[in-house]
């Protein structure tokens, strides 16, 4: 007879503020009369090519309390049949991947920006933890490598903060 058990690693709980934008960040208010107005921090690299769009980090809130962080790797359409990969190293960190199959990330409708979640799958929540570093670093390399073999490496300038940060305070047990 063969028995198992299956554990959980505790979820980590987050506590987030808003606070001014500094360094490498700038922000700015939109102004929307049909969605409501909302914020927006970012930070750019340099365009790969001439062909490309500028890569960024953007981080939205909005009216209703929502929070939206996602990135563009310059390329206007990213190529993804479920096998997008996206890796990523902040300072001297060991490089991470973020994982599709536990829900961290999805491609926008319009295949153009790469969208961070939370997940209850993933006791290292993608959008919070990544939040969390984008305030303590100052430097994050992130590197795409589409569906039609396409690999975009982009190095941002992060140093302080945007408007909205997160905050590890530990597992909830």
């Amino acid at each position: 007879m063969l028995s198992g058990c299956v554990t959980t690693p505790p979820a980590v709980n987050y506590n987030y503020s808003y606070v001014e934008s500094t360094g490498a960040w700038k922000t700015r208010e939109i102004e929307d009369e049909l969605d409501g107005n909302w914020r927006r921090s970012y930070v750019f690299t340099e365009k790969a090519s001439w062909i490309d769009t500028n890569p960024g980090i953007f981080v939205d809130t909005y009216a209703n309390g929502n929070t939206s962080l996602f990135f563009t790797n310059g390329d206007g359409y990213i190529c993804d049949t479920g096998t997008l990969k996206v890796r990523v190293k902040f300072d001297d960190w060991e490089v991470y991947s973020l994982d599709r199959f536990y829900g961290e990330f999805k491609l926008s409708n319009n295949s153009s920006r790469i969208v961070l979640f939370d997940t209850p799958y993933n006791s290292n929540s993608a959008k919070s933890d990544f939040l969390e570093k984008l305030a303590k670093y100052k430097k994050v390399v992130i590197e795409t490598q589409d569906s039609c073999g396409t690999i975009k490496q982009m190095k941002f300038n992060i140093e302080g903060n945007p408007h909205y940060i997160a905050k590890r305070i530990g597992p909830i047990l």
